[in-house]
């Protein structure tokens, strides 16, 4: 249930946006409160199907784990009736103004509603392939570029560049 209230909200607030477009602030003086909310919400879900895919990392490859974990994601008319709570709520506490009728309303929520829980059923099994991608890594020390030491080439010097003595050997001089 937590997790179709959750993203009854996320519906809602689409929906509101599909409806409404920037013609108002989405919950008058409550907007920035269901803004913040919807962040936590995404943010809380996301860290939770990441954390419940991290437990289970070593049970399957990425596409079974994805498959077992989105299993778990409500359905979507839950996620629609939630959605529905969610924006008569937000609706209820704006200023009165001229809307769509309930059946376009309902419409939309129904049709944001199964695109939110496709998008979350995506996510889930993304995160899904993401673990089990860096659970499979083996991780290695960073090797470290060192450059090759420098190697003095020692080649044998031929006669033309063999150093001369400055004077002639000793010898030469007692023979004179």
């Amino acid at each position: 249930m937590p997790g179709a209230l959750g993203l009854g909200l996320l519906a809602s607030l689409f929906t509101h946006a599909v409806l409404f477009g920037n013609g108002h602030a989405v919950g008058g003086d409550l907007h920035e409160a269901l803004i913040q909310g919807a962040v936590a919400v995404a943010s809380a879900l996301a860290l939770a199907w990441g954390a419940l895919a991290w437990d289970a990392r070593r049970l399957a490859d990425g596409t079974v784990l994805g498959a077992r974990l989105s299993s778990h994601l409500p359905g979507w008319p839950a996620v629609a009736g939630c959605a529905a709570a969610w924006y008569f709520l937000i609706e209820h506490a704006e200023a009165p103004h001229a809307g769509a009728g309930l059946g376009i309303v309902l419409a939309a929520l129904v049709a944001c509603a199964a695109l939110i829980c496709k998008v979350a059923q995506f996510l889930v099994r993304s995160i899904a392939a993401v673990v089990v991608a860096i659970a499979r890594t083996r991780f290695s020390p960073r090797a470290v570029f060192a450059p090759p030491a420098y190697r003095r080439i020692v080649r044998p010097a031929t006669p033309a560049l063999r150093r001369r003595y400055a004077r002639p050997p000793p010898i030469a001089s007692l023979c004179a």
